[in-house]
């Protein structure tokens, strides 16, 4: 079951915690999501552009098991609800995770 609900990423424990990421520009505003985005914009592989994708596991100074970042390449002003989709709508099925969505 998918879970969405506000907590403190530093100090709630969190299993999944799946971030969208802009290629162009920042759209979080949660210090530790900003800060978790630039570790993975660290590595080469990770722009956040549309289709990246890259998984980090425990990172410093959360207690959070994995977080996912999903490109959604450059903000043109025009993102939207399937802007955010993690998978082709025909591969949705999140009864298996358990987590937090930002």
């Amino acid at each position: 079951m998918v879970e969405l609900k506000p907590v403190n990423l530093n100090s709630t424990k969190v299993e999944t915690l799946i971030v969208p990421v802009c290629e162009d520009r920042e759209i979080h505003t949660n210090k530790t999501v900003i800060g978790l985005e630039k570790s993975a914009k660290y590595y080469p592989e990770f722009k956040g552009k549309s289709g990246d994708r890259i998984t980090l596991f425990k990172p410093e100074g959360t207690r959070i098991t994995r977080v996912i970042f999903m490109g959604l390449g450059k903000n043109d002003d025009k993102l939207n609800a399937e802007s955010f989709a993690l998978f082709p709508a025909e591969q949705r099925d999140f009864s298996s995770i358990q987590g937090l969505l930002v």
